[in-house]
């Protein structure tokens, strides 16, 4: 223990330093002791100085570095071992390894280790906890899920952990209005800057838009019975209530839709001759994995 306390007296010193350059100094010596066969020898120990090492570069936003990390939390097996950890470790490891995944666009697996930092938090733990749902909260908005904990509605999680700045977000995906999914996102941008989630927040327009087309696609489909659409319709559900500056026109609609179908969350092909889109008459919106 003694090694860790010596270690942590210097990150408190280093993280005083105004201008990133005491923390840049001391991610290089913890950057050599993880990668020192001894530390690693012990779990324990190996677990400390990884959680301390990410603190680091996640606070330099230097994520490529934190991403080659992967090989050696996979070789020691950390996640397995996570139960053995003290809680506070355990809860710095999956809060950490979740923002990796979440940056590596692997939603599920972001979910899962976000989820499983939360409730290794003790019960009135509430920064840790608001701490985890800031980056919680976009996993599952990305994989079409919302924030719900034991009964409680959005609304009453992001109020007791302030984080209303989402309330806007979570509503407009739900509705697929695009309109104010643009609003605030305008409104919250340094926010998203700061926490890094600026690209994240930005990937879940496209998961709002998918639900708008499947809003669009029900309607079409409930009064004509008929799997084809025109692109014109989706052009026109999109477009509503949007300034014409920020509108889309017929061409990035149909790529927009061609990249759903591409990517499985949406089973159709685009005839391009008459300009519409052929749905599958099973499953033509996939849950999204």
């Amino acid at each position: 223990m003694c090694i860790r306390d010596r270690y942590y007296t210097l990150g408190k010193e280093a993280s005083r330093s105004s201008d990133f350059s005491g923390i840049r100094d001391f991610s290089r010596i913890l950057q050599s002791l993880w990668s020192n066969n001894l530390v690693k020898k012990n779990p324990s120990n190996a677990v400390f100085f990884l959680n301390y090492y990410l603190k680091c570069l996640f606070s330099l936003k230097n994520y490529s570095l934190a991403n080659k990390q992967e090989s050696g939390i996979k070789s020691l097996d950390l996640v397995n071992n996570a139960d053995t950890f003290p809680a506070s470790q355990r809860v710095t490891f999956f809060y950490f390894y979740g923002r990796l995944r979440l940056l590596n666009d692997d939603y599920s697996a972001a979910q899962v280790y976000l989820s499983r930092a939360f409730y290794s938090c003790k019960r009135d733990d509430y920064s840790h906890k608001r701490n985890i749902l800031i980056y919680l909260i976009p996993s599952l908005l990305l994989l079409g899920k919302f924030p719900t904990n034991f009964n409680r509605t959005c609304n009453t999680i992001l109020k007791e952990y302030n984080l209303m700045e989402y309330a806007k977000f979570i509503e407009s995906v739900k509705k697929g209005d695009l309109r104010t999914f643009n609003q605030a996102f305008e409104a919250n941008k340094m926010i998203l800057i700061k926490r890094g989630l600026y690209f994240i927040m930005d990937k879940i327009r496209t998961i709002l838009i998918r639900n708008l087309l499947f809003r669009i696609y029900l309607f079409h489909f409930t009064t004509k019975n008929d799997h084809k659409v025109d692109i014109a319709l989706f052009q026109k559900g999109i477009n509503l209530g949007l300034d014409e500056e920020h509108q889309y026109d017929l061409e990035e609609v149909e790529s927009i839709i061609a990249s759903f179908i591409f990517d499985n969350k949406m089973k159709a092909y685009i005839s391009h001759k008459h300009l519409k889109v052929v749905f599958s008459n099973r499953e033509p919106f996939p849950k999204i994995a």
